[in-house]
């Protein structure tokens, strides 16, 4: 798919997020996901927002680069 940006900022119960088969996103706002466990991302990401999240950008960022 074709998905460039995603904000998921108004889930906050979100607990499982898979982006794998999308390498076109840039931009994820995951704020406010405090019951996010486990989060795949692959793509260039250039806006990040994860504020109130178990995971820190640096982490996401690194991960999505694999």
């Amino acid at each position: 798919n074709n998905i460039t940006s995603l904000d998921l900022s108004e889930c906050p119960e979100l607990k499982k997020l898979d982006c794998s088969s999308n390498a076109g996103l840039t931009e994820l706002n995951i704020n406010n996901s405090s019951n996010l466990s486990n989060i795949n991302v692959i793509g260039f990401l250039r806006n990040l927002v994860c504020d109130n999240t178990p995971y820190s950008p640096d982490e996401i960022i690194k991960q999505s680069r694999k």
